[in-house]
């Protein structure tokens, strides 16, 4: 039997599900949404950022268990990280848990 492999979208919902049970802050910053009136975020941002309940703030991208970042996205992290942010690849739930122990 071949085992299931979820999608990045599918991942983070399970995320996001997660991050709301725990009354975290989530800002979804990968939504696509474009508008003369409001700046989206720059291409390779993280996917979420997130706020924990404590105030700690980080910055996920969700990847499928064999995708790649891609060069904006390498660079991004390196840029907020240079900036003191947290940002963690993950891909899956059990990623997010250990991060947030």
């Amino acid at each position: 039997m071949g085992s299931f492999k979820m999608t990045e979208s599918e991942i983070q919902k399970e995320v996001v599900k997660y991050l709301k049970d725990r009354d975290c802050l989530i800002f979804r910053m990968n939504s696509g949404q474009r508008s003369r009136k409001i700046q989206p975020p720059p291409p390779g941002t993280p996917d979420l950022l997130v706020i924990t309940k404590s105030g700690k703030v980080i910055w996920l991208e969700i990847k499928t268990e064999t995708a790649k970042l891609n060069p904006r996205q390498i660079d991004m992290i390196h840029d907020l990280e240079m900036h003191k942010q947290n940002v963690y690849v993950i891909r899956c739930v059990d990623d997010l848990k250990y991060i947030l122990k």
